[in-house]
């Protein structure tokens, strides 16, 4: 048994813990200030903000999509039934993809509250929609 190796990974062992555990400590803190300056861009009616470093945060907003709980055999026949087979695997990246598109052709893209039933008549009663909004920050 090579001992030196040995130590070597327990060493990493250890520091990838530690490291693991300031990684959970910086993303509280980033997630609290994350929804104060999101309040504070609202309330300044901003989307973006160049720093002095040249960097600019912005806010990012996505819908992602997927069955109400309890309704997956629901909506699949739904979606089925709308000649929608190809969604019936329920990926979500390409099901969150197809409602987007279709919340965007009915330009309700800025509601805070989508009405899936109206956008979608026939199985958006089947889904559910979430918007995630965060901030990200693109380097200058």
């Amino acid at each position: 048994m090579n001992r030196g190796k040995l130590h070597e990974y327990v060493a990493l062992k250890r520091e990838k813990a530690q490291l693991e555990a300031r990684l959970r400590v910086v993303n509280g803190e980033m997630a609290d200030l994350e929804q104060m300056l999101l309040d504070q861009f609202a309330d300044d009616g901003v989307s973006s903000v160049k720093t002095e470093d040249g960097a600019t945060v912005f806010v990012h907003s996505q819908l992602r999509a997927g069955a109400k709980q309890g309704e997956l055999d629901e909506l699949v026949a739904a979606l089925r039934a709308n000649g929608l087979d190809d969604y019936t695997t329920i990926n979500h990246q390409s099901f969150s993809k197809l409602v987007r598109d279709l919340v965007e052709q009915a330009g309700r893209e800025k509601d805070e509250e989508i009405d899936m039933e109206a956008v979608a008549p026939g199985w958006g009663k089947h889904a559910k929609v979430a918007r995630k909004t965060s901030l990200n920050v693109r380097n200058g």
